[in-house]
């Protein structure tokens, strides 16, 4: 999988417990963010999102391809790894 598919893979991530990492009123705006501008992290738009799985997803949407993750297997070790354990799960109550 090529690192373009690995950011796009990293935005849908993203918009699943929230809106859409990048925003404008116009496709010009939104490529400036897009190239300029880093997202916030996702741990802090939504408390409930484990903080590994928040540095996965900003990982996986690095501006710079040599910072994203090689391949999808390297991601989904990392989102295997940072699974909330047993005790944190039920002290936090699941994503919806």
């Amino acid at each position: 999988m090529a690192g373009t598919d690995i950011f796009s893979l990293g935005v849908m991530l993203y918009e699943m417990p929230r809106p859409k990492p990048f925003s404008g009123q116009d496709i010009a705006t939104i490529l400036y963010h897009i190239l300029n501008e880093e997202p916030v992290p996702p741990h802090q738009v939504n408390p409930r999102i484990p903080l590994g799985v928040s540095s996965t997803i900003m990982k996986a949407l690095a501006k710079s391809p040599h910072l994203r993750y090689e391949n999808c297997r390297e991601l989904l070790e990392d989102l295997k790894n940072y699974r909330p354990a047993k005790a944190a799960a039920t002290r936090t109550p699941p994503l919806r």
